[in-house]
């Protein structure tokens, strides 16, 4: 059964296409005749996903919220810091974080291992972001239990890549 949406995206207007019901491809047109494919596990990530980003500085908090509530999220918190930030956590019910790794008090390291070491939190995927990525620094957030990191800058197309490939991770972990 094909369903026709029309969405809006950064003030564009988009025409797609959804293909099935469980896990859908969406294929975009946007009037510059670009075609965009657009790719999300609807099984484990729905619009009532829960998300927190993680940031100590605003600016880059305002990067991400806006990518996701295009996608159709609607449930986008943000917290201000690592320490906020898990307070949020142990006080809210999040699906997924998003989470800088160079914030100044507390890093996004240390805020991983923070919410790996607490039971309820332990299965919530985490997203790591920064802008540069050495060997040891994958080593290192793999270790601590990240579920995938992305170098900035990254498009809306890069961030809904690693987002599904991070539902699929856990949906085959789970099954």
């Amino acid at each position: 059964m094909v369903k026709t949406l029309k969405v809006n995206f950064y003030g564009w207007s988009i025409l797609g296409e959804m293909l099935s019901s469980v896990n859908f491809l969406t294929r975009i047109w946007i009037d510059s005749s670009v075609r965009l494919n657009f790719f999300m596990e609807i099984d484990m990530l729905s619009i009532h996903t829960k998300f927190l980003i993680v940031d100590d500085i605003a600016n880059k908090q305002i990067q991400i919220k806006p990518i996701l509530k295009d996608m159709g999220f609607l449930n986008v918190d943000e917290a201000n810091g690592g320490q906020i930030a898990l307070q949020k956590l142990l006080s809210g019910d999040f699906d997924f974080i998003i989470s800088n790794w160079y914030m100044s008090a507390m890093d996004g390291l240390t805020v991983l291992r923070k919410i790996r070491a607490v039971e309820k939190l332990k299965k919530v995927p985490v997203l790591m972001v920064a802008a540069e990525v050495k060997k040891k620094d994958i080593l290192d957030a793999v270790q601590a239990g990240a579920d995938g990191i992305l170098t900035r800058p990254f498009t809306a197309t890069v961030l809904s890549e690693k987002l599904g490939l991070i539902a699929r991770n856990q949906k085959n972990q789970v099954s």
